[in-house]
């Protein structure tokens, strides 16, 4: 009967380089399963399903804007490749997604493109009124009662024109954004336990079952569904790096204010603490009495 291999997981953060240790990791795992959805053939989905136009623009922007350095795995590959380990890419891709045409992701793909338009239409169409409807400033400019006792009326309408102007623009301009990229991360969460983590939770079990050591480097989220998933075959995967949780960097966080604010308080703390000590310099040269011989 073949020994059963070990298993490994770490966890990445994506926007970070995994730390030294992960050599050490490596050193123990005869494969590295590694995370890379691919997106080459983003255009091609396009085609399938033409309100994936959001999903898709969600995509890039979030990896332009918050995921803008996604080297982590690269750089496990090139460490474990000098090792003379085998590393592999156990992932889906957008075009074997959309080629089955889930139907969660065919009703999120046509509600974003109905959210969007709605969206989008409403503050440009409260952008033009801005622009023209000067009937409805003026009669806003009515409830300000205080500001119209401040201010001539003239001035009171351009202040709460240019006010609305100001708000309809900025929902306009970052509506796309957020949109998107919302859209795109939920896509990601319906996908990861229906398409990608089943992939590597069979890669690995194959491989384990064969007896080689497998270690898994992947997205801090994908963690307890691959666990769990392996568990089921009677495989543990045993944990080495995980993300802190959002309560842990909420500690730290209020942690490091209080750091900051005692440092802060200190040299304000500094001129009584010595005008402190030299009063007790010069009482040390007279008589003991009182406290002063109880605390000697």
């Amino acid at each position: 009967m073949t020994r059963k291999g070990k298993c490994y997981f770490y966890g990445s953060k994506h926007n970070k380089i995994p730390d030294d240790s992960i050599e050490d990791l490596i050193s123990k795992a005869d494969y590295v399963l590694l995370e890379g959805f691919d997106t080459r053939n983003k255009w091609l989905a396009l085609k399938k399903q033409p309100c994936a136009i959001v999903i898709i623009g969600g995509m890039l922007l979030y990896l332009s804007l918050i995921l803008r350095f996604p080297k982590d795995m690269k750089y496990v590959e090139s460490i474990a490749t000098k090792m003379g380990k085998k590393t592999e890419y156990v992932d889906s891709s957008l075009t074997e997604v959309f080629s089955s045409n889930p139907l969660p992701v065919t009703l999120l793909s046509y509600g974003s493109c109905i959210v969007e338009v709605i969206l989008l239409s409403v503050p440009l169409s409260l952008l033009l009124l801005s622009k023209v409807g000067i009937p409805v400033v003026g009669i806003l400019a009515k409830g300000l009662l205080l500001l119209s006792h401040l201010l001539p009326k003239s001035v009171v309408l351009l202040i709460i024109q240019i006010v609305i102007f100001i708000l309809i623009a900025t929902a306009a301009i970052v509506t796309p954004l957020l949109i998107p990229i919302a859209t795109f991360k939920r896509f990601v969460s319906r996908i990861n336990n229906s398409f990608r983590d089943p992939k590597v939770i069979e890669r690995a079990r194959e491989l384990i079952e064969r007896g080689y050591n497998v270690l898994i480097i992947r997205g801090c989220d994908h963690k307890n569904f691959i666990i769990e998933g392996l568990q089921k075959y009677s495989i543990n995967c045993k944990v080495i790096h995980e993300c802190p949780r959002i309560l842990d960097l909420f500690r730290d966080l209020l942690y490091g204010i209080v750091v900051a604010l005692a440092r802060i308080s200190r040299p304000l703390n500094k001129k009584p603490l010595q005008a402190k000590r030299h009063h007790r310099a010069s009482k040390a040269h007279g008589p003991l009495t009182g406290d002063d011989a109880i605390r000697t």
